[in-house]
């Protein structure tokens, strides 16, 4: 988490972060973290709570949440405080 900024980075490349692609019915996908300079920035950054939920600067009032059949894909669905849209940093 780059709080400076306001981006979450991979840890993979760190050239590369979390995005919500604008719209919060397009899921999520990673980009550029140089992008959040640019007009689309707003949609590389987001806000972690206290609880571990990752909330999208252009949607507060939602949080990343495991989709998908195998839980293989993100979503941005509203805040419900379930299990599954609370994340942790780092190895268990």
């Amino acid at each position: 988490v780059d709080t400076d900024r306001g981006v979450l980075q991979s840890a993979a490349d760190p050239d590369f972060c979390l995005d919500s692609r604008g719209s919060t019915d397009r899921g999520v996908g990673i980009w550029t973290c140089e992008s959040v300079y640019g007009s689309n920035g707003r949609n590389l950054r987001f806000v972690v709570d206290d609880d571990g939920a990752i909330r999208p600067a252009i949607a507060l009032e939602r949080a990343v949440t495991p989709d998908g059949a195998a839980g293989d894909r993100l979503s941005l669905e509203p805040v419900s405080g379930s299990a599954g849209q609370l994340w942790k940093a780092g190895a268990p």
